[in-house]
């Protein structure tokens, strides 16, 4: 059974109720002012980096991560390099981004862990047009799961290859993408600048 409380404990357990929970609102108050000021403050910072101007388009490189943020007609974009930093690649690309609107975006690269970054950085920028991506096994090739088998003849194909020199060629629906490790994210740009008409 439940003792009975007198009022002079009735008032202290009150008076402590209410103080335990004035500090917690204090608390989530000041957190909550902090936390805004935390935040924005990391906006103010992010875009105050460097800017270039290239074609019509500002570039606003974002200090903390690096990376270089841009709008072209209302989209978004962000990129490890900026045009000029990848205007010397040879890029031989025809496509363009209408060649890729809505239809699903195919990826190939002869091991996982190494492609990723470099599909990633494509990805991120594309994901607004495309219907879905999809990694293929390419017609001729060997590999060791199930992934659908898809031809440069008949379909449009992003093929990661780690070489050394930086570069970008298209063969019918094919555009093979290389680079060293490290680097490749250049050569993944100039493919998004060019299909953009950037470079």
């Amino acid at each position: 059974m439940k003792g009975i409380l007198t009022t002079e404990e009735k008032e202290r357990k009150d008076k402590r109720n209410k103080v335990i929970l004035g500090t917690i609102l204090v608390f989530l108050m000041l957190m909550s002012t902090a936390g805004y000021a935390f935040f924005s403050g990391d906006q103010e910072i992010n875009t105050s980096g460097e800017i270039l101007e290239y074609k019509g388009v500002e570039f606003v490189k974002d200090q903390i991560s690096n990376y270089w943020d841009y709008e072209i007609n209302g989209y978004q974009f962000r990129t490890a390099y900026n045009p000029e930093e990848v205007s010397g690649i040879k890029n031989d690309m025809i496509l363009t981004l209408a060649d890729y609107q809505d239809k699903p975006f195919y990826y190939y690269f002869d091991n996982e862990s190494e492609g990723q970054e470099a599909i990633g950085e494509i990805y991120n920028n594309l994901n607004y047009f495309i219907l879905r991506a999809q990694g293929v096994c390419l017609k001729g090739t060997e590999c060791n799961n199930e992934l659908p088998i898809k031809s440069c003849s008949e379909d449009k194909i992003i093929i990661i290859k780690y070489e050394e020199e930086l570069g970008v060629k298209q063969e019918e629906g094919c555009v093979t993408i290389t680079g060293p490790q490290g680097e490749i994210l250049k050569s993944s740009d100039s493919y998004i600048y060019k299909m953009m008409g950037l470079i």
